[in-house]
């Protein structure tokens, strides 16, 4: 099929291929902590929101995303203080994901270079411990 004819006019081209961009970029997500590393103080969590596929003849399959490894976790910190609590697998969390590569900035802190062209990906995310679903919400 050509493409002028699955698309009748170019704002239609552009909408579709802006979705297309849109459905690649990673912004944040509730996730499912499946274990915690108090001495890196990261965790390995798992997005609860599926990810879409469709294939060429438009079929949708809904799919787990992966487990995003040594997420390091924020705890709120400040003038030399930092409020810790315990973190234990199956808190919810969201993941935020940073836009652009971590990778050096978490290895020696400061300012450095991005590494690569990477931007928003599922490697580059942060935890926040705290958010909860209606199921896991606080009671009374």
């Amino acid at each position: 099929m050509d493409a002028r004819e699955r698309y009748p006019s170019t704002e239609e081209s552009l909408r579709s291929a802006m979705l297309s961009y849109q459905a690649a970029l990673w912004t944040a997500l509730p996730g499912i902590v499946q274990s915690f590393d108090a001495e890196k103080v990261t965790a390995q969590v798992q997005p609860s929101v599926q990810g879409v596929r469709r294939d060429q003849n438009g079929t949708v399959q809904y799919l787990n995303l992966p487990v995003c490894p040594d997420v390091p976790v924020i705890f709120p910190r400040g003038g030399g203080y930092t409020l810790t609590f315990p973190v234990k697998q199956g808190d919810e969390c969201l993941l935020v994901f940073a836009c652009r590569n971590i990778d050096g900035w978490w290895d020696q802190g400061g300012v450095q270079r991005p590494g690569d062209r990477r931007m928003h990906d599922l490697s580059d995310a942060f935890c926040i411990v705290g958010p909860q679903s209606q199921k896991q919400k606080i009671a009374d």
